[in-house]
């Protein structure tokens, strides 16, 4: 189960950090070719935008940090707040810091993974 479990996570670091796995390009290399004009545009009515699922991944990897460290998890839910935060709110952020934050945490989430394998 353990080493499934950390080529799991190495999946995930692979995904951030473009280490040279299947996926070709990582998330990062996606992300940074979008201009904050694309990151913000719906493709079709109805449809969240890529800000908005960046975003949205941000928040549950943040919820996900607190309950690897045992802190209690924010409780995430289909109508919270945080889990849909509106596409006008994301561009007040701006694209680059929405970027920034979502490689952040998903680098910490990379490292409290392995770290809670190391611990149970």
């Amino acid at each position: 189960m353990g080493a499934m479990i950390n080529t799991l996570i190495d999946r995930q670091k692979a995904v951030i950090e473009a280490c040279d796995y299947w996926v070709g390009e990582s998330f990062r290399d996606k992300i940074d070719k979008l201009s904050e004009e694309e990151a913000f545009t719906r493709p079709i009515p109805g449809v969240h935008t890529v800000a908005e699922l960046i975003s949205h991944l941000l928040e549950w990897r943040k919820d996900n940090i607190r309950k690897l460290k045992g802190l209690a998890p924010k409780l995430l839910s289909i109508d919270a707040a945080e889990n849909w935060i509106p596409n006008d709110e994301l561009k007040k952020r701006g694209w680059e810091t929405l970027k920034q934050d979502f490689v952040r945490v998903s680098k910490s989430y990379v490292h409290w993974s392995y770290a809670w394998t190391t611990i149970s």
